[in-house]
């Protein structure tokens, strides 16, 4: 019987995956993770399946898509009795572990995993809300996040030095058993706040802010957000400095991880991506690229270097974790990341009233969009506004991915009978302001932003943006 080596996931959240210096990114400098890349295979074209972060948790989880388990919000539950890749690990024979975020709601913060350090730096409960957040208050949302940018500390810097700290001194303890680690941290997502060193590295003076004013599709209309240029450019400078922070932590957590396993494994993802005011959009929810794309990278140990350019998602890289293990998970509808296979990418989401059902299916580079009214195929090579155009024909294998009306009726049905039980559930954490048990606890020190958008100072000193009529269409 084979030994079982140790397992080491790096989750992030709201990376874009085009923000690395990896093959299929180029939008920032990652030197961590660029230096990993000489052992380690690549995904350039990864994907969630879910641009939301309890359905693309929930479904990586499970092995399963958002329709099957029934997630498409962050209020959503996972069921105690739906098993998870931690449940699995566990029973075969790891000792599973979950340091930092996962955004599980409900009592039952672990879902599986033996242990859980540090906690969560967002609410376990419907109705309750963080009231320590300062002058951040508001900013972890998508609705506010425009309302800090720049550099210096925050909430998200506290809680992710937390984190590492805490896995760093896991991985230093002696182990009885394999270990299945899970790091779950939480930048680079809202709010846009980095050091200033690395808010410096990453202004980009003549960086253009044409996509903008792309258009985009209208069901995501109201999830447009006007912004003065000058403050998008400091939210896309931020971004990038948290993710060259970002980068630094994984550089931390593999160096530390290799001193104990020296043919481990260790993998850094996300959940889903982030926006940045393309199309006037922040965050994710859409099916857009920058919100679905991710990074993905595998280092087993072996000093091998590749880049695998075919589309894979976060179910594949479960069913990969399983074999590895040599665990089971029932349902996992993944196909390993490297059996050579290409099978379609699914994305699925739901409008935030539930009056449509949305999904992307993505193989070879084309990529199927049902929208509600009608579906649009892209090249993603030549289609950079991903626009496309309406469905004729040559895309049955994309097509064979959709649900039919009456199960696309079924899945609108159940989310609005879900969704008419949030007000009550909302309503009773209210009154009973439960004790949320996975909490992380801020310091003063990090919830106090002396300039709403410090570091504009710099973008002006900085040699002048000339985007010939990009200031007139934000």
């Amino acid at each position: 019987m084979n030994r079982l080596k140790d397992i080491v996931l790096v989750l992030s959240d709201q990376h874009n995956g085009r923000y690395t210096g990896l093959a299929g990114g180029g939008m920032t400098d990652t030197p961590c993770l660029d230096q990993l890349a000489q052992s380690s295979t690549v995904f350039s074209a990864a994907y969630c399946n879910a641009p939301l972060c309890v359905p693309s948790r929930s479904s990586f989880l499970t092995g399963r898509l958002p329709h099957e388990i029934g997630i498409f919000d962050n209020d959503a539950l996972l069921p105690e009795d739906m098993p998870t890749i931690a449940h699995a690990m566990t029973a075969a024979g790891y000792d599973t572990v979950l340091a930092g975020r996962m955004h599980f709601k409900g009592h039952d913060q672990n879902h599986g995993f033996a242990r859980r350090l540090t906690g969560d730096i967002t609410t376990q409960y419907w109705g309750v809300a963080r009231t320590d957040l300062g002058d951040f208050a508001g900013s972890l949302q998508a609705s506010g996040c425009r309302k800090v940018a720049g550099y210096g500390i925050s909430p998200t810097q506290e809680y992710d030095d937390a984190v590492v700290q805490s896995a760093v001194e896991l991985l230093r303890q002696p182990r009885s058993k394999p270990l299945f680690l899970v790091v779950g941290l939480y930048a680079p997502h809202f709010p846009f706040v980095c050091p200033e060193e690395d808010f410096r590295d990453s202004i980009e003076p003549e960086e253009s802010l044409d996509d903008a004013s792309w258009p985009c599709h209208p069901c995501y209309d109201s999830l447009v957000q006007p912004v003065e240029p000058r403050q998008l450019r400091t939210i896309r400078a931020a971004y990038r400095g948290m993710v060259r922070q970002l980068d630094r932590r994984i550089g931390e957590l593999h160096r530390e991880f290799r001193r104990s396993s020296t043919d481990g494994i260790f993998i850094y993802t996300s959940d889903h991506g982030e926006q940045l005011g393309k199309r006037g959009l922040y965050g994710k929810k859409t099916l857009y690229e920058d919100s679905v794309r991710i990074p993905m990278i595998w280092e087993d140990g072996s000093r091998q270097s590749q880049v695998i350019s075919r589309e894979v998602s976060l179910l594949d890289l479960n069913r990969t974790i399983l074999d590895a293990a040599g665990a089971d998970l029932p349902q996992s509808r993944g196909v390993n990341l490297f059996s050579g296979q290409s099978s379609p990418v699914e994305i699925e989401t739901v409008t935030d009233d539930a009056s449509a059902f949305l999904k992307s299916v993505i193989l070879d580079g084309k990529k199927l969009t049902h929208y509600p009214d009608g579906n649009r195929v892209c090249d993603l090579a030549s289609d950079e506004q991903e626009i496309g155009t309406p469905v004729t024909e040559g895309c049955d294998e994309l097509l064979a991915c959709l649900p039919s009306p009456e199960e696309e009726a079924a899945i609108l049905e159940r989310q609005r009978l879900r969704m008419k039980g949030y007000p009550l559930l909302k309503a009773w954490g209210k009154q009973m302001q439960p004790r949320d048990t996975a909490r992380f606890p801020l310091s003063r020190e990090c919830v106090t932003r002396p300039d709403p958008y410090r570091g504009q100072e710099l973008l002006d000193n900085a040699r002048p943006h000339t985007q010939e009529g990009a200031e007139n269409n934000l």
